[in-house]
């Protein structure tokens, strides 16, 4: 298997595609492996490339996932949460995931608030608000056009 370090005359893209190059030609647990120095890359397209890959192996992505929800920098709690989306969550793990993200729902990065909530809608479809196209509906509003709530 190819080693894989960031070369400095590589761009991200280039980076970008070698990992998933990578991750269709060699075995999920290798390329876990090698992958996870990137979850935590300065840039945020290496980070998502490397959560996606590492979706293939959940037990290695947990172990991501903890790492990097303990780092300073918001964009690497942000990218950890939004990877949740990319990999099956072990059942052994479901209800620490599940406290890690109400945990994230008071982070002092506004875009880690916003990517737990998105994540929490993802995991609970039907726990949604009404979206706003529905609450304004022409039927729920008055001859003037401004909403009123009906009572039945």
């Amino acid at each position: 298997m190819e080693v894989l370090e960031h070369q400095p005359q590589w761009n991200q893209n280039i980076l970008v595609q070698r990992l998933q190059s990578m991750a269709t030609h060699e075995d999920g647990y290798a390329v876990a492996a090698a992958v996870e120095k990137f979850v935590t890359s300065s840039k945020w397209k290496v980070r998502r490339a490397a959560w996606r890959i590492l979706g293939s192996v959940p037990d290695c992505a947990w172990q991501s996932f903890l790492q990097c929800m303990e780092y300073q920098e918001p964009g690497v709690r942000r990218d950890a949460i939004t990877g949740l989306r990319f990999w099956v969550v072990p059942a052994e793990h479901e209800q620490e995931v599940c406290e890690v993200i109400a945990g994230s729902l008071e982070d002092s990065a506004v875009e880690v608030r916003m990517a737990a909530m998105e994540v929490m809608q993802d995991m609970n479809p039907g726990d949604e608000e009404v979206p706003r196209a529905a609450a304004t509906s022409p039927a729920s509003r008055d001859i003037n056009g401004d909403d009123q709530e009906r009572l039945l």
